[in-house]
């Protein structure tokens, strides 16, 4: 995953609830004033954008972070944990490591 580049570009963003799935995403020209910027789209950030986008304002969130798919980055149900390997051999860090 390059996190170098925009995850969302030519008019369409990830679609979180449809694997490897993309949604149509209004985009603005640099030059194009806009009603709301935020920055960060954490829980508090993303659900701002969302509530003002939905009374149909211009809301345009700048994230740093890195974006993950749920359904494709992550073991969300149990036949997906077991390629986690859990049993895997482990020890601890430190001056007397143990076996876990």
């Amino acid at each position: 995953m390059n996190f170098e580049q925009p995850r969302a570009k030519d008019g369409r963003a990830p679609d979180v609830f449809t694997p490897g799935g993309w949604t149509p995403m209004r985009q603005y020209a640099e030059s194009e004033p806009v009603d709301f910027l935020i920055v960060g789209a954490g829980a508090g950030g993303a659900t701002l954008a969302c509530k003002l986008a939905e009374k149909d304002f211009s809301v345009v969130v700048l994230d740093a972070g890195p974006f993950w798919r749920p359904l494709d980055d992550f073991a969300s149900d149990e036949l997906a944990q077991q390629t986690l390997y859990w049993t895997d051999d482990r020890i601890t860090g430190g001056e007397d490591p143990i076996a876990l």
